[in-house]
């Protein structure tokens, strides 16, 4: 109970979510547009993961729905290195259809290393390894092995938060109660009643939560 991993704003799947990290930091360290990167390779570590997440090549690097986007290492590291991260907009028609992120796709490699996990079933932490170079012949290779939300890479009550305000503007546009919810459960021990919490949700307006 003590070792929960908390999912961060990437509405995909976990085994990708170390190389969105690695491929953002990569691009935010050199400096680049995406149309200054030449290559993205990302080391995947395990069989299972890399059949999971690049094949079919046809499906994974030109994903055409929501699923085969979520499940797609070269379109969700794409995207990453395009925009410095991914998020609830990434898999929304517009994000699906991002030129940008699509120019990516065909310059992104798997490249599949046993040597350290093997043939067996894919394990967390899952590493991202991720080397970008680009046109003008620089290159910078980073690696996240625990990613936000992991026990050794905890997400704050704020990260929460965050996650919680971006998920509720996709799936509530235009609801204003957000911080109110926030606020309530950062002091759910002071409450008369956690049943509050879902009169709180289902608020059109600012309803006050009553604390002892």
């Amino acid at each position: 109970m003590r070792e929960v991993s908390i999912k961060p704003a990437y509405p995909c799947c976990k085994y990708t979510h170390g190389p969105i990290e690695a491929s953002a930091a990569a691009a935010k360290e050199l400096g680049v547009t995406p149309q200054d990167i030449e290559k993205i390779t990302v080391k995947v570590t395990n069989r299972e993961v890399h059949d999971l997440v690049c094949t079919s090549r046809e499906r994974k690097w030109n994903p055409q729905s929501l699923t085969d986007a979520q499940f797609s290492l070269p379109f969700t590291v794409a995207y990453a290195a395009a925009h410095g991260g991914v998020g609830p907009q990434t898999f929304q028609p517009a994000g699906l259809a991002d030129g940008t992120a699509r120019a990516l796709l065909p310059r992104v490699e798997a490249e599949l290393d046993l040597s350290a996990q093997g043939e067996g079933r894919g394990t967390f932490p899952m590493p991202g390894i991720v080397t970008m170079r680009d046109r003008a012949g620089r290159s910078v290779q980073k690696t996240v092995v625990y990613v936000k939300g992991h026990p050794n890479n905890p997400m704050t009550y704020d990260d929460v938060a965050a996650k919680f305000r971006e998920c509720a503007q996709l799936g509530r546009p235009g609801w204003k109660g957000a911080d109110e919810v926030i606020e309530a459960v950062r002091h759910l021990e002071r409450l008369d009643d956690s049943a509050v919490l879902a009169t709180l949700c289902a608020a059109s307006g600012p309803r006050a939560a009553r604390t002892a």
